[in-house]
C-alpha cells in the first residue's frame, strides 16, 4: 500500500482509482494466509537485501513468497507496485504482477 500511497500523493494515481484498489485489497484480505516470519524467511530476506536495494519490510515480503514457494511447492504470483520490489522478485525467480 505504501507504493500506492506514494503514487497517489505524486498525482500518478487518481483518488478514485486508489479507492477502488484499496477496496479490492480489503476484500481480498479475507482470503490471505499470513506467513510467519521464521528463521528461513529472515535468511532469505538477508540474501535479498544483499543483492537488491530494498527496504527490510519489502525484502521480507519477497522472502516470504520464496519460502512459501519452496515449502508448499506453490506457483505464486507476486503482486507489487514498487519498482525495486518488482526487480528483486523477478531476480529471485518469482512471477511478478506489476500494478501500474
Amino acid at each position: 500500500m505504501s507504493a500506492l500511497c506514494r503514487r497517489r500523493e505524486a498525482g500518478d494515481l487518481a483518488p478514485r482509482d486508489f479507492a477502488l484498489i484499496e477496496a479490492r485489497v480489503s476484500a481480498d484480505r479475507e482470503r490471505w494466509d499470513l506467513v510467519e516470519v521464521t528463521a528461513a524467511v529472515l535468511s532469505h530476506g538477508e540474501q535479498v537485501v544483499q543483492h537488491t536495494p530494498l527496504w527490510t519490510l519489502d525484502a521480507i515480503h519477497v522472502a516470504s513468497a520464496l519460502v512459501v514457494r519452496e515449502t508448499a511447492g506453490l506457483r505464486l504470483r507476486f503482486i507489487t507496485a514498487d519498482v525495486h520490489q518488482r526487480r528483486a522478485a523477478e531476480a529471485a525467480g518469482l512471477e511478478v504482477v506489476w500494478v501500474e
